[in-house]
């Protein structure tokens, strides 16, 4: 993502920096402390996320002592947050680097082992049906598919009691009913890759209050995390062209005359549209056909009776014919055998 007030950010996977999309029909004006972004979520990766301050990024108030926290919400919960030091940011900045964070894993307590663990965030399915007994409020259902990274200002403040992590297990959804959705296309929730045994985590002696003014305005990152497929439809990424079947269209001398495409993510559902347009198209020709007469020895006086048939109908009960006028027809015999 390019750089938010000296900010940047990074979802990692692989080792590889995630490409970030722009809705197409969002304003990037509309949204002067936040930036939305769209990533491909593929079902079972493991991510990281980076946070990268350059600079420019504008310190303000903050005495040697305060921080820039970096914190990171996965829907209702705040999953993490780090606090880097004004002190260590210029440091960094002196020697030519940005300062930088990663969130590589999270610790949390684990319910059924009875013990802290560390566990990496991971890209899982989530399932959505009518039947789900998941209960979500609207907050929570407005945020499914959403990753929300905030960097603010904090003076840190010394806590009279140190504050110890709570062991209320980290809540991650993984059924939601359909209604919930509202029409958007999320496949995908975040969810925690199996724990390692971890050290329980340090009781925290300092709490961050936001300073005043407009330095005190964080900048949020809002993360959406989408399947291929829907970001394609929703004009995200463009499609990608595919390889059409070697035999589907061929000339007259055995040279194919279809186009030939190359590409990856898309071609399947290119491929199977190509076969619904063939399939339609043979469909409308088939309708066109008219079936042609049966020609046998008998088809000339089948001609003649059924205009004598015609005929006698246009006569009343009486037998003498109606007082409609009729043209002279000259009747062509027409003889349909085969030679």
């Amino acid at each position: 993502m390019d750089p938010f007030r000296g900010i940047t950010v990074q979802i990692i996977v692989n080792g590889q920096s995630l490409p970030f999309y722009h809705d197409p029909d969002v304003a990037e004006e509309a949204f002067q402390h936040t930036r939305q972004r769209y990533v491909e979520a593929v079902t079972g990766s493991a991510f990281q996320v980076k946070f990268l301050l350059k600079s420019d990024y504008e310190l303000y108030s903050l005495g040697p002592k305060d921080a820039v926290r970096m914190s990171m919400d996965v829907g209702q919960s705040r999953a993490w947050h780090f606090d880097m030091l004004r002190s260590d940011i210029e440091r960094r900045w002196a020697q030519g680097m940005p300062a930088e964070h990663t969130v590589t894993s999270i610790r949390h307590f684990c319910k059924e082992s009875g013990q802290w663990v560390r566990s990496s965030y991971t890209f899982a399915d989530l399932e959505s049906n009518e039947s789900s007994t998941a209960h979500l409020s609207i907050s929570e259902a407005l945020e499914l598919g959403t990753i929300r990274l905030t960097v603010n200002r904090v003076e840190r403040k010394k806590r009279l009691v140190p504050k110890f992590r709570s062991t209320v297990p980290l809540a991650t959804v993984k059924e939601v009913p359909e209604k919930a959705l509202k029409g958007r296309s999320i496949a995908n929730t975040v969810s925690l890759a199996e724990g390692i045994p971890s050290s329980a985590p340090g009781p925290s002696r300092y709490r961050g209050v936001a300073i005043a003014g407009q330095g005190g305005r964080p900048a949020i990152f809002d993360i959406f995390y989408r399947p291929r497929r829907s970001l394609q439809m929703m004009g995200c990424i463009a499609r990608s062209p595919s390889p059409v079947e070697e035999n589907s269209a061929h000339s007259s001398n055995g040279q194919s005359t279809a186009p030939s495409f190359t590409g990856a993510g898309g071609s399947q559902d290119v491929l199977r549209e190509v076969q619904d347009l063939r399939a339609r198209l043979a469909q409308l020709e088939r309708s066109l056909i008219v079936e042609p007469e049966p020609a046998d020895a008998n088809a000339s006086f089948k001609i003649e009776q059924v205009r004598a048939v015609k005929h006698e109908r246009e006569e009343d009960e009486s037998g003498r014919p109606s007082q409609r006028r009729r043209m002279p027809v000259e009747i062509e015999h027409v003889d349909l055998t085969d030679d």
